[in-house]
């Protein structure tokens, strides 16, 4: 079997630079359209007026922000990480359509622009912002400076959500009772091989934003929203290649060791499944399941 896929890592040509950023493009999780729906539907459920202005903070390379541009006459997306918003900016009018732009039948883009500034300032005036959201962001923020000033800009009866998903799970439709060694497969790398490589942040991820609440009365968390994709073993194991885990052992240790502990995940995997097709042809489920948090400024 370790013929078989012993050196597919090796076949990628890039691990830094555009290639990682790349590897990261085809990997990031896909946020179901049904959690934005369910963020409008809270917004609108006390809030009757015209949807001006949402402002998506910490938006990184900006698939956060151009989902909300169906619904809103303009979008802001915002980061301190200058480059993250050089991306986001080149790839406002690509062809890269998402599920929910898709159904609104385009790219709407043309009403979405960055702006580099931190969470905690928001350059508009008082009252002015129907919605302030947040993708797998919010754990970085000072909390209370930024719901200070998502308490100025707010319009009365806007809605802050913060949102984000837990490590995705892989599941075998050929035989569902291996999944629990997928399972533990998976917990090896992240929790024993990668553990000291995770900031201490992750561990407000890996517990769903539980301990996190937004300072409204009207506050309420959806932790229904996931969405599932087709996906192979290989896949799986470039995912786990761009885990901030894994990228921060690689800073320590080098590209060479890196790939050394993503092969034995995948060799782990491999294994659990014992089949003799490649790791390309293993075709596996990925389900990613988000929670969603969200407040309303009365």
């Amino acid at each position: 079997m370790k013929k078989m896929f012993g050196n597919v890592l090796q076949q990628w040509t890039e691990f830094t630079g555009q290639g990682q950023a790349n590897l990261y493009d085809r990997h990031r999780a896909i946020v179901p359209p049904i959690l934005i729906e369910r963020m409008i539907t809270f917004l609108k459920e006390k809030y009757s007026q015209p949807l001006e202005l949402a402002y998506d903070v910490g938006c990184g390379s900006g698939e956060s922000s151009r989902v909300l541009t169906p619904y809103f006459k303009h979008v802001v997306g915002t980061d301190v990480n200058s480059e993250a918003i050089m991306e986001a900016e080149g790839k406002r009018g690509d062809q890269t359509c998402s599920q929910i732009e898709q159904a609104e039948g385009g790219w709407a883009h043309q009403n979405l622009t960055y702006q580099i500034c931190p969470a905690d300032l928001i350059p508009e005036k008082d009252n002015s912002v129907q919605m302030i959201s947040a993708s797998q962001a919010a754990h970085w923020f000072d909390l209370p400076k930024f719901y200070n000033e998502g308490q100025r800009v707010l319009s009365p009866g806007g809605v802050m959500c913060l949102y984000g998903h837990k490590c995705p799970t892989w599941r075998w439709s050929e035989d569902p009772s291996l999944n629990g060694e997928l399972d533990q497969a998976l917990t090896q790398l992240y929790a024993t091989d990668l553990k000291g490589y995770w900031a201490a942040e992750r561990d407000i991820v890996d517990n769903s934003y539980k301990n996190v609440t937004i300072p409204y009365t009207d506050f309420t968390r959806d932790d229904s929203c996931y969405h599932e994709m087709e996906t192979n073993v290989s896949d799986l194991a470039k995912y786990c290649w761009i885990w901030t885990g894994h990228q921060n052992y690689v800073k320590q240790h080098g590209v060479r060791k890196g790939k050394k502990l993503i092969r034995k995940l995948q060799e782990r995997v491999m294994s659990v499944l014992n089949v003799t097709t490649s790791p390309e042809e293993t075709i596996l489920t990925k389900r990613t399941s988000f929670f969603l948090l969200m407040g309303r400024k009365l």
